[in-house]
């Protein structure tokens, strides 16, 4: 036995410098699948926190109004007679006016008298449903990827959301300036419309985005309100995901 051990090995050796490689026996050994392991996480809920509360800004910055005019003439018995005010929303602008108590008289899109004004609610909200929509779809994303995978690579899905998060950005961001440049001038082309007499003194919203006036016993002011707020809030809010995204790209295509 030792002897026909030994010879055995030098016949191997013999063939491996020969040129010759010996067949090994193929073995089909099958990793067993790992078990679903649901992620939960410092990172992944602050991930799911950031998702939410930019969400809830984004819906709120539609709902609720971007900028407010009022205006308010006070009798001597302190309240006042005479009110009105105008705001201005993400998709419309609304005047509210005291004739026999508070009228309230909207303004959408199509109406051809408010040209400037409405084309400009029209451009601010395709933004900011855009961003919703990118942010809806990135939750999609991840949701579908993590119970039905069709991606087979993590590193792709991770640029589509990282994209879909730059998009997000970008246009909130655009957003913001955009409404606060362009609403003083639509407003100096269509208050006459309006019926209101804003832009008559030297310093009116047809000249800056915000300010306050006092002529006598009448008090103007005016400014941004909380959906302009919420939609400024929400720049920060998507760029704190993108580099949250960005710095655990290597966890990112592990665990989703």
């Amino acid at each position: 036995r030792r002897v026909h051990g030994e010879g055995t090995l030098k016949i191997q050796m013999a063939m491996v410098s020969e040129g010759y490689v010996a067949l090994q026996p193929e073995t089909n050994h099958v990793m067993p699948k790992e078990k679903f392991q649901p992620i939960v996480g410092p990172r992944f809920i602050l991930f799911v926190m950031l998702i939410g509360l930019y969400f809830s800004l984004n819906v709120s910055a539609l709902a609720t109004p971007w900028w407010v005019y009022s205006s308010a003439t006070y009798s001597s018995g302190g309240a006042p007679s005479t009110f009105q005010r105008l705001s201005a929303f993400a998709r419309t602008f609304c005047v509210d006016e005291s004739k026999s108590g508070i009228v309230t008289t909207c303004y959408d899109w199509y109406d051809t008298g408010l040209a400037n004004l409405t084309s400009l609610a029209a451009g601010i909200f395709a933004l900011q449903i855009s961003a919703l929509l990118c942010c809806i779809v990135m939750v999609f994303l991840l949701l579908l990827q993590r119970y039905a995978p069709f991606f087979k690579q993590g590193a792709k899905l991770f640029w589509l959301v990282f994209g879909l998060l730059l998009v997000m950005m970008l246009l909130n961001t655009l957003a913001v300036p955009l409404f606060a440049g362009l609403l003083p001038n639509s407003l100096d082309q269509d208050y006459n419309y309006l019926n209101l007499k804003i832009c008559t003194s030297s310093q009116s919203p047809c000249d800056a985005f915000t300010g306050t006036t006092q002529v006598d016993k009448t008090f103007t002011r005016w400014g941004p309100a909380a959906g302009w707020y919420c939609a400024v809030f929400n720049v920060p809010v998507a760029l704190c995901i993108l580099l949250l995204i960005n710095k655990c790209r290597v966890w990112f295509a592990k665990n989703i």
